[in-house]
C-alpha cells in the first residue's frame, strides 16, 4: 500500500511534464522475418521496429500465428504487421 501511494504521489506531481521531439523527424520502419524458425511448430518470427528521426518509439517482436509455407510468405507476414503499426501512428 506504501508503494501504491507514493506511485500516486509521483503521477501526481508529474502532470505536467512531458516527451518532446524537436527538429524535423521522419518516420522510418524496418520489419524482418525468420521463417520456420521454431523447429518445434515452424511458426515464423516477425519484428519490426519505428523510429521517428533517431528516436526508437515502437518495437515487437513475436511468433507469427499462422505457419507460413515459404520466406517470401513469412516476409509478407511481417510486412502486414508493419503496415499495420505505421497506420496506427
Amino acid at each position: 500500500m506504501l508503494a501504491l501511494k507514493h506511485v500516486f504521489r509521483y503521477l501526481r506531481g508529474t502532470t505536467n511534464l512531458e516527451l518532446t521531439f524537436r527538429g524535423t523527424g521522419d518516420l522510418h520502419m524496418y520489419s524482418d522475418s525468420n521463417w520456420a524458425s521454431n523447429t518445434i511448430d515452424r511458426h515464423s518470427i516477425t519484428g519490426y521496429i519505428s523510429y521517428f528521426g533517431s528516436a526508437p518509439i515502437s518495437w515487437s517482436s513475436q511468433k507469427q500465428p499462422t505457419v507460413a509455407l515459404s520466406t517470401m510468405e513469412a516476409k509478407y507476414m511481417a510486412l502486414a504487421k508493419t503496415t499495420c503499426e505505421a497506420i496506427w501512428l
